[in-house]
Order: C-alpha cells, then sequence, then structure tokens
C-alpha cells in the first residue's frame, strides 16, 4: 500500500496526551454545532495536513489562526485519506490539496515524531 506523510497539530498538552496513549482519537468539530458539522466535516474524524509541517504546510491547511504548539508527523495508508466532506473544509482542500481527515480513530505508527515548539 502506499504511504503519505501528514502531520497532526494541536496543543502542548493534547499531543502529549497522544504521545502517551500511541493514539489519535476521531472527534466532531469543536464546537460541536449543526453549522460546523455542515462547514466543516460531519463524522468523527481526525484531522491532518499533507506533507511535513512547514508554514506553507500551515497556511494552505487553514491553521494559520489556529494554536500551534505541537504536532505529530506519520505515514499513513493514502487510502485512509479523504477530503472533509463540510462545504468549507471540502472546498479549501481542493484548493489548496493540504488539508484533509481521517475517518476513525489513528493508531499511531512507532515512526511517528512528536514535535513541541520551545
Amino acid at each position: 500500500m502506499k504511504k503519505e506523510i501528514v502531520t497532526h497539530r494541536g496543543t502542548y498538552e493534547s499531543i502529549k496526551a497522544k504521545e502517551r496513549n500511541k493514539k489519535i482519537e476521531a472527534n466532531y468539530p469543536k464546537p460541536d454545532y449543526k453549522i460546523s458539522r455542515l462547514l466543516e466535516d460531519n463524522r468523527k474524524v481526525v484531522w491532518v495536513s499533507k506533507g511535513n509541517p512547514t508554514i506553507l504546510n500551515k497556511i494552505f491547511s487553514g491553521m494559520v489562526w489556529k494554536r500551534d504548539q505541537a504536532r505529530i508527523v506519520f505515514c499513513i495508508d493514502k487510502e485512509r485519506l479523504q477530503r472533509p466532506n463540510g462545504i468549507s473544509k471540502n472546498l479549501f482542500s481542493y484548493i489548496f490539496n493540504a488539508q484533509y481527515v481521517i475517518v476513525g480513530d489513528v493508531d499511531l505508527p512507532p515512526d511517528a515524531e512528536f514535535q513541541y515548539n520551545k
């Protein structure tokens, strides 16, 4: 199976917890309102951006105004990556080819790289 490098961003505390659990749990958009599910995604997903963490990757994945204190970089089967099904996030994904979702929980591979901002 073909693999793809992806980056999952979050707060220091959330990434530390995922490092301890070796798992990223899927969730609904936060806050979980009908409008957020319509605009972002209506499934329980893990949000990732394609590729390694760079400034362009951060911009194109829509993470500029989000807290980015830490990140996990890992490889996943390309078949698991999907475009978000919400209106705005899907459009963003088509235009910049950066933001994707993984439906369901993700068990982190042993070679996942955890990066923390100083």
